[in-house]
């Protein structure tokens, strides 16, 4: 009789990952509340627009990092991923609104800084199971 062991192919989240996930979650829904607040709307053109991206894809990434997070799955996870880094980017128009001033646009650098560290954190290659020991 002979037993046969089956190595564990499920993913380990890395610390990293775990401090990316936990960190995207937060960004997301500050991004969602950002974008569903009433002076989000105000304005013309790119400033008045801006909040669609921020609700959309921080709705998107706090769905989809949530459900890599239980499940461990690598799909949601690098979706979560791509939709902080397209916040991120898409957040970067507002350095050229010239009516935003100096603490706006420091804010919002600092803001897209956070949400591509975490897409970083969060995309990191996690650890495997052990191999059969």
């Amino acid at each position: 009789m002979s037993v046969t062991t089956h190595p564990s192919t499920k993913a380990r989240f890395s610390i990293a990952n775990h401090i990316g996930h936990g960190l995207g979650v937060l960004i997301s829904v500050g991004n969602v509340l950002v974008g569903i607040s009433p002076g989000a709307r105000e304005g013309d053109g790119y400033s008045g627009n801006i909040w669609i991206a921020f609700v959309v894809f921080g709705a998107i990434a706090a769905v989809a990092l949530l459900a890599s997070w239980i499940t461990r799955a690598g799909a949601p996870r690098r979706i979560g991923g791509v939709a902080l880094v397209l916040v991120g980017v898409a957040s970067l128009g507002i350095l050229f609104v010239p009516d935003i001033g100096t603490a706006g646009r420091i804010a919002n650098s600092v803001g897209a800084l956070l949400q591509f560290g975490a897409a970083v954190l969060i995309l990191l290659p996690s650890r495997r199971g052990k191999q059969g020991r």
